[in-house]
């Protein structure tokens, strides 16, 4: 049996979660980091990392939401690991869990990620590349054949590392409180299909998304908005127990 499940801000509109609770077994929204500034506060880039069967984020908020905490590692099959290092709204004590993984790569700023985070990568014979952005995770949809991003600077590594990288016109997310929004921020991808968080036709990039091959929807007829991704998990098990 295998549950595919996302994990959301709960700040996301609603007919943007039902739609991902009908596409998924279960859409989890994510109450509020109060560490964190406060239109970031629900995003799942900002407030947790998956890595190797692993999930990171702060002991704080994990006290704050312990139901909801536990319910995405029991749907993932996730070991909690629980940091108490002080987090704050400023940057980079923002960023310590906004990473990418493709494959058996980490791509993050090392020097502001969570020590753990990388400790744990190591040692699980990750490839760890650095980027100058801090907001990695944020700037980078991917997918299994790709990372796509607007961020010359992680499409230059990632082309010299080469990890295969997709450039895309920037620009026609927005992110309230802030003066642009992130592509990653703006969506999430699972099994072929891209999903954008607003109408993907309103996007510069809007033709070279559609010429990735992958299928892409827009999950909504406005304007495409920062909610801080769609986070997809999918784990295949001869049980589940709820």
């Amino acid at each position: 049996m295998t549950r595919r499940f996302c994990v959301v801000s709960r700040e996301m509109p609603d007919e943007i979660q039902a739609k991902l609770a009908k596409t998924f077994d279960e859409a989890i929204p994510l109450p509020p980091d109060e560490d964190l500034a406060g239109p970031v506060q629900c995003h799942p880039d900002m407030i947790f990392a998956v890595l190797a069967g692993r999930m990171f984020l702060s002991e704080r908020y994990f006290h704050a939401h312990p139901t909801t905490v536990e319910r995405i590692a029991q749907l993932g099959g996730f070991a909690l690991y629980l940091l108490n290092d002080v987090r704050n709204a400023r940057y980079p004590h923002d960023v310590a869990f906004n990473i990418v993984v493709w494959h058996d790569t980490l791509i993050c700023r090392p020097d502001v990620t969570c020590p753990a985070l990388l400790d744990h990568a190591k040692a699980r014979g990750y490839r760890v590349i650095p980027v100058k952005q801090g907001y990695t995770g944020c700037s980078c949809l991917v997918t299994e054949h790709a990372v796509l991003t607007f961020d010359r600077g992680i499409a230059k590594t990632l082309v010299r590392e080469n990890v295969p990288c997709v450039l895309l016109d920037e620009g026609g997310i927005s992110l309230p409180g802030y003066n642009c929004g992130f592509l990653g921020g703006a969506g999430g991808y699972h099994d072929g299909t891209i999903y954008i968080c607003g109408n993907s036709a309103t996007l510069p990039c809007s033709n070279q998304l559609n010429s990735t091959g992958y299928r892409v929807i827009s999950l909504l007829n406005s304007p495409v908005i920062d909610y801080g991704g769609i986070k997809i998990f999918e784990k295949t098990e001869s049980s589940f127990i709820d």
